[in-house]
């Protein structure tokens, strides 16, 4: 997603959180974020060295980066300092389950779940407390919705009651990628 929004201009900066990918690797502390007041104080952090005075900022998450940008947004944003929000299949409910039984709940692309499945970085498995704040954080963000000031853009997977678009055999939501980008252009210009 990183190369096709520079692709199309826009300035894209990300980061592994705390426990994942390979930061987590490096340090040896894979599946523990510590705790979503860590998470939130890292994207706080990265906001301060991205932000370009004269340039709306925007966030994207998937998954689980999906509630942390919306988690941020809903307690950190009253400022507006967040133009808008791109939440790729937030975790927002939970059916049940801290974690999937298999790859095949996760995407309904085969490609996808097999990649998923080859990926050390893809992880099946987390520490207590990050599941626990999964189980606990996106209720949360859901029963406050009415106290949502910032824009966002939710791409939903169709495992949900509540669809906004659904794409077949979607190559882990590219598809949406001229979508996203159109969402944020046209907040750009709007608001110019």
């Amino acid at each position: 997603m990183a190369q096709y929004f520079a692709h199309v201009g826009i300035q894209f900066f990300g980061f592994d959180q705390r426990g994942f990918g390979k930061s987590g690797s490096k340090a040896g502390d894979l599946g523990d974020n510590g705790g979503v007041d860590n998470v939130v104080k890292d994207i706080a952090a990265m906001n301060r060295l991205a932000m370009i005075d004269g340039v709306k900022h925007f966030m994207f998450g998937i998954s689980m980066g999906g509630m942390h940008v919306l988690n941020y947004c809903l307690v950190h944003n009253q400022d507006g300092h967040i133009a808008g929000i791109i939440s790729d299949a937030p975790a927002l409910e939970n059916s049940g389950l801290l974690v999937p039984s298999d790859e095949e709940t996760l995407f309904n692309n085969q490609a996808i779940v097999e990649q998923w499945e080859r990926d050390d970085l893809c992880l099946n498995y987390s520490t207590l407390g990050t599941l626990v704040d999964m189980y606990t954080v996106g209720p949360r963000i859901t029963a406050r919705a009415s106290d949502f000031i910032t824009p966002f853009f939710a791409g939903l997977p169709d495992s949900l009651d509540k669809k906004l678009k659904i794409i077949e055999n979607c190559p882990f939501h590219l598809e949406l990628a001229d979508e996203y980008t159109q969402w944020i252009l046209s907040r750009v210009e709007r608001d110019s």
